[in-house]
């Protein structure tokens, strides 16, 4: 599972990945932990709901961080907490703005581009390959198409996919690339490490890849960019669809999931542009998102905060992709991700850190500035050292939802949903870019040909976002790794268990099995052996059982049938395959939903 928010990862070196038995403790000691008691440390407090007008309390520990963190990051947390509010008073009962409304009786006679994408951080990447197609492209941003300094984490066999489709060379990849390491840990609470080589440990500069992006796109091939200019509304015609966008100044950051950014000022000036396919990648929080969810409260939300800090570490050479050392409290289960950040070059003295937890939107869950807090005072054990021993360069801090309902169909012919928009990433992943990498091949080829055959209806777009079975049993998963706010915890360790058994029978299973699974690729033939290998517990299976619910696991069960079948249905396909030339649009994009749902994508280099 793709846990990180894609700051960084593999490099050059073949793939390996070994677990080495019987080192935690040590490499604890040297590595990470300074080997306290949990019970030194302050618990995160019972949460007040908070007031209607506001966010929850801000500690003087976590203000005091703030303001030796260059900026105003304090600023940002209080607009991202503000957010995270008003998803926890969410009813499903708000009103929508309905940004997007059918003209069936326009015929636009002039037609600007044939696709318009709004939202220009993953946008772009699309919009390269289709004008690479020799397409007419335009991407709207609202404000610089600018990408943020802390890093994104892929593999360098995800990366390669912008080779392999020409929008990038070999040379550009790597000096997007700016920091990398080996080995990772995965280990929860008194398990002996996993020791994993070459995922997700290549961290890619966002601000570097989008300006080069940017300029093969716009000098290199003639697409348009549009910054500075905010989708308003859309009106869908029989022939096009009519985009009015709103110019603006002063915007700045993601609005959406990490909500510090800022709106800026708009103008009273307006741009009208028409194109035969609008794409929307502006993220969950997008308005067109909003109105096609109607209403719809998320069923997961993960909380993350961190930062990106200058010490003197104890050593910086490797990460943690995943791990825990604490028993459930508050109802919340944390855990941890570290990794080297702008190590490229050599040792670095900054590194990253991060605590997430999986949770609902229940109004009593904390606001992100108390989870922050529980960070500062777990954080020092975590990597030995003391808060004030630390420089902050950037903190770091979003509530990402997830939602059942994914990937997200359109109800509206012209229009399609790209990125985190589409909801297509993992409710175990916070962040889009490995997810967007993963299906942008057929994204692309999908959309060129949608547009050659004129297949622009609601049908037709709904099959570029099928049902896939690989992403929906991921739900169990999420729901062992929470606990409901209401809900009683009779064993606070229960999570570490599972958790435990888990992965320690994948790791005996190898690298087929574990792998995928720590990418967000979910195989029928890797979950059952996982499954049969933690069948050997009784005892923790009816715990399992009794965590995640009855209703959850039949839920589950429907998923993983269907897992079954795709994978059956996909090998039957590939080995009678025939020449894509005489496939039919649909057909061409039943074969990719059987490929991707069933996670067979994976093995393609």
């Amino acid at each position: 599972m793709a846990f990180v928010v894609e700051l960084v990862a593999g490099c050059g070196r073949p793939s390996k990945l070994r677990s080495r038995k019987g080192r935690s403790a040590a490499r604890r000691d040297r590595h990470y932990m300074t080997n306290q008691s949990p019970s030194t440390n302050d618990r995160l407090p019972v949460v007040e709901a908070p007031g209607k007008t506001g966010v929850g309390d801000i500690s003087e520990r976590v203000r005091n961080f703030m303001k030796r963190a260059p900026g105003d990051p304090l600023s940002g947390l209080m607009r991202a907490d503000e957010m995270w509010l008003k998803m926890r008073m969410k009813t499903g009962k708000e009103p929508v703005s309905a940004v997007v409304k059918e003209i069936p009786t326009e015929n636009f006679a002039d037609i600007d581009f044939d696709v318009l994408i709004c939202g220009g951080s993953l946008g772009i990447f699309l919009a390269l390959s289709l004008a690479k197609r020799g397409l007419r492209v335009a991407v709207v941003e609202r404000g610089r198409l600018i990408g943020r300094d802390q890093e994104w984490n892929v593999s360098r066999k995800e990366m390669k996919t912008l080779i392999e489709m020409g929008l990038l060379t070999d040379e550009d990849i790597e000096e997007a690339i700016v920091s990398e390491f080996n080995p990772e840990r995965v280990s929860f609470k008194g398990m002996d490490d996993i020791l994993i080589s070459d995922v997700l440990n290549c961290g890619v500069s966002p601000k570097w890849l989008l300006e080069r992006a940017r300029t093969r796109f716009v000098d290199e091939l003639g697409g348009t960019l549009l910054e500075e200019h905010r989708f308003e509304k859309a009106g869908i015609g029989r022939s096009g669809v009519q985009v009015i966008l709103r110019v603006q100044s002063g915007a700045s950051g993601s609005l959406g999931s990490g909500g510090a950014g800022t709106e800026g000022k708009s103008s009273s000036e307006t741009v009208t542009l028409r194109a035969r396919l609008l794409v929307d990648a502006m993220g969950n929080f997008s308005p067109i998102v909003q109105q096609q969810r109607a209403g719809e409260i998320p069923e997961g939300v993960c909380l993350v905060v961190g930062s990106c800090a200058r010490a003197d570490w104890p050593s910086n050479d490797e990460g943690d992709l995943l791990y825990s050392f604490t028993p459930i409290e508050g109802n919340l289960q944390y855990f941890w991700e570290a990794f080297p950040s702008n190590s490229k070059g050599g040792p670095s003295d900054l590194r990253t850190t991060y605590m997430f937890s999986y949770l609902d939107t229940n109004i009593q869950r904390p606001s992100l500035a108390e989870f922050y807090d529980a960070y500062l005072n777990w954080l020092p054990e975590y990597q030995g050292k003391q808060i004030d021993e630390i420089e902050p360069i950037r903190a770091l801090f979003a509530a990402f939802p997830t939602y059942k309902n994914s990937p997200l169909e359109t109800k509206f012919d012209r229009l399609l949903m790209f990125g985190d928009s589409s909801g297509i990433q993992s409710p175990l992943s916070f962040g889009g870019f490995g997810a967007m990498l993963r299906h942008l091949k057929r994204i692309d080829l999908a959309v060129s040909e949608a547009l050659k055959y004129d297949a622009l209806d609601k049908g037709s777009l709904k099959l570029m976002s099928p049902y896939m079975p690989s992403l929906s049993v991921t739900w169990l998963f999420q729901r062992a790794m929470s606990v409901p706010a209401a809900r009683k915890v009779a064993d606070p360790d229960i999570i570490n268990k599972v958790l435990r058994s888990n992965f320690t029978s994948m790791d005996r299973m190898g690298d087929s099995t574990l792998r995928p699974f720590l990418q967000d690729v979910i195989q029928f033939p890797g979950l059952t052996r996982a499954i049969t290998g933690m069948m050997t517990d009784p005892v923790l299976v009816w715990k399992i059982l009794n965590h995640v619910g009855l209703v959850a696991l039949l839920d589950w069960w429907v998923h993983y049938v269907a897992l079954a079948i795709y994978d059956v249905r996909h090998s039957f396909l590939a080995a009678t395959e025939s020449s894509s030339l005489s496939l039919t649009f649909e057909q061409k994009r039943l074969r990719e939903s059987l490929k991707f749902g069933s996670g067979r994508d994976y093995y393609e280099e």
